[in-house]
């Protein structure tokens, strides 16, 4: 937070902060004390444009004409004899209501979500005035979604206007499991790069935010970073036990990626 403060707060302060450092004292007059008044006249200038500037303080200078086009600007013009008083009170409203269904306004409130890993505003969901936001929460648990809806619903219904229609949803999730074959090198345990393997790719995949695609050349990347392993490749894909025939699957931001399971094809010698 900022302190506003007065050319003689800020001279004292700035010759007090000169003597701390030199311990001399500075003369009335001499150079650095002109040179000090000086800097003390533009940062008390700077503070002043500062305050003048601060939000509560948008409109409450304008009046007449220019408060006229600043409710032309914002499509709220003046009604007829209507006091400046009035307006402006009238205006200030008009911008609170407006920020209520903005969809900034709501975009941000959901960036602010701390029980909530992602939260995606899909507008027209269900026809002009709608929309749904698709959460994903800190685990697909019921007390976790249950946390997610309804901390969801208070922070960014408050930002919601009356006569929009919003709806809350959990992100389905979407089991990802593999078919793979693992060859490790000699003098390395099996089990052991599996169990590497096994905790590296679900992190990846757990990871893939919505709107960004999982790719089979990472996850063999993944394997074959592993140490000690010879050979790895994904074999099959399937995501909610249907085979996918190509290399990459895109997270839609209805669902949210999980690796159910990694099955390890033996090939016999």
């Amino acid at each position: 937070m900022i302190t506003i403060k007065s050319f003689e707060e800020i001279y004292n302060d700035l010759k007090q902060n000169f003597y701390k450092r030199t311990k001399i004292d500075i003369e009335p007059r001499s150079v650095i004390d002109m040179i000090i008044k000086s800097v003390s006249d533009i940062l008390n200038t700077i503070y002043k444009a500062i305050e003048d500037n601060k939000k509560p303080y948008l409109f409450t200078r304008q009046e007449g004409e220019e408060l006229d086009d600043t409710g032309y600007f914002l499509g709220c013009p003046r009604l007829d004899n209507e006091s400046d008083a009035n307006y402006l009170y009238r205006l200030s409203n008009w911008v609170q209501r407006n920020a209520a269904c903005n969809r900034t306004a709501i975009e941000d409130r959901c960036k602010e979500l701390l029980y909530s890993v992602a939260a995606n505003y899909v507008p027209y969901t269900h026809g002009l005035g709608t929309a749904t936001i698709y959460l994903i929460p800190l685990e697909y648990t019921e007390v976790a979604k249950n946390q997610a809806l309804q901390e969801a619903s208070e922070r960014i219904g408050a930002v919601i206007a009356p006569t929009s229609l919003v709806y809350f949803k959990i992100a389905e999730p979407s089991f990802i499991k593999l078919v793979t074959y693992l060859d490790v090198k000699e003098g390395y345990d099996k089990q052991t790069a599996q169990n590497n393997i096994k905790q590296r790719i679900k992190l990846y995949i757990n990871s893939i935010a919505p709107g960004d695609s999982l790719y089979v050349g990472e996850l063999n990347k993944i394997g074959l970073n592993v140490e000690g392993v010879e050979y790895f490749s994904v074999v099959q894909l399937f995501n909610n036990d249907e085979e996918l025939p190509d290399f990459e699957l895109l997270q839609t931001i209805q669902a949210k990626f999980m690796l159910d399971e990694i099955i390890w094809w033996e090939v016999d010698n």
